[in-house]
C-alpha cells in the first residue's frame, strides 16, 4: 500500500486529502507545518508528497530545493497545490522538480490521475 504525505496548514483540507486518497488503497500522513514535515521526512520517506505551495512556516517551493538535504527525497514524486494559481509559482515548481501543479479547488478525478501517474513514475517496470 503506497503512503501519501500531505502537506498543508489547512486542516479540513487535509481530511479531505485524507479520505479521497484512502479511498484508493493509500496510507495517507497529514502534517500541517514544514517543520514537521521535515522531521517526519528524515526519519521515513513516503511514496509520494501533496505539499501545498504556501504554508505558514514555509513554501513548498523550499521543500522542492531543498530535497537534497534528506538522503533518497529527490526520488520522491512531489505534487505541489496552491489556493491561488500563479503562472510564477508554477514555473517555479516545474523548475524545481515538482511532479504535477493542482490548483484548488480540482475535481477528485484531477487527484486521482495525478497521484496514480506519479506512483507509477517510481515503480520499477
Amino acid at each position: 500500500m503506497p503512503t501519501i504525505m500531505v502537506i498543508d496548514d489547512d486542516r479540513q483540507f487535509c481530511r479531505l486529502m485524507k479520505k479521497l486518497l484512502e479511498l484508493d488503497g493509500n496510507d495517507v500522513i497529514t502534517i500541517n507545518d514544514m517543520a514537521v514535515a521535515w522531521e517526519l521526512l528524515r526519519h521515513e520517506l513516503p511514496d509520494l508528497i501533496c505539499c501545498d505551495i504556501r504554508l505558514q512556516d514555509a513554501s513548498g517551493l523550499d521543500l522542492l530545493s531543498r530535497r537534497a538535504e534528506i538522503d533518497g527525497l529527490v526520488n520522491i514524486p512531489i505534487v505541489t497545490i496552491s489556493g491561488n494559481y500563479s503562472r510564477v509559482s508554477q514555473d517555479q515548481a516545474t523548475r524545481l522538480g515538482a511532479f504535477a501543479y493542482l490548483t484548488k479547488p480540482f475535481k477528485p478525478s484531477e487527484l486521482r490521475i495525478v497521484v496514480h501517474s506519479a506512483l507509477a513514475s517510481t515503480t520499477p517496470a
